[in-house]
């Protein structure tokens, strides 16, 4: 068995580019036992949860990443992966949050996982958004 985390943390990238999904997820999840303060691990052990549609454990781990990094170009490839937290304000809609950090209404809607029908102009918003990071679109449908 290989104990080598920059070995595991190489083959787990090589089986996640060869489109090996779940044998990328155990050579990953096994690195990480090996070297749980890996920063460079977490972020791309996010990067495949992020592959599978895992995208709240993935946060997770670009979370850690960040946290462990110190700098350099991971830490800032993690952060930039994060959301940031939006402070509702009386009289923010969904559709002016959503114009004002560049993103369709239907994204931060989804992101936000907010049970709001088609129709409704007056909804009450939570105390806080999350604003998804940069390049995420919803790809779902119903709206």
């Amino acid at each position: 068995m290989i104990r080598d985390s920059n070995e595991l943390f190489r083959q787990a990238f090589d089986a996640m580019q060869r489109g090996d999904l779940d044998n990328s997820k155990i050579l990953f999840e096994t690195g990480l036992s090996v070297a749980p303060n890996d920063a460079k691990g977490h972020f791309y052990y996010g990067e495949l949860l992020s592959r599978q549609g895992q995208s709240d454990l993935a946060d997770q781990q670009y979370a850690i990443a960040a946290k462990l990094g110190g700098t350099g170009p991971i830490v800032d490839k993690a952060k930039a992966k994060l959301p940031s937290t939006y402070h509702v304000r009386p009289g923010d809609t969904v559709f002016s949050i959503a114009v004002e950090h560049g993103f369709n209404y239907r994204d931060i809607i989804a992101y936000n996982h907010l049970d709001i029908s088609p129709g409704v102009s007056q909804v009450n918003l939570p105390g806080t958004l999350l604003i998804p990071p940069s390049g995420y679109s919803y790809t779902g449908s119903g709206f």
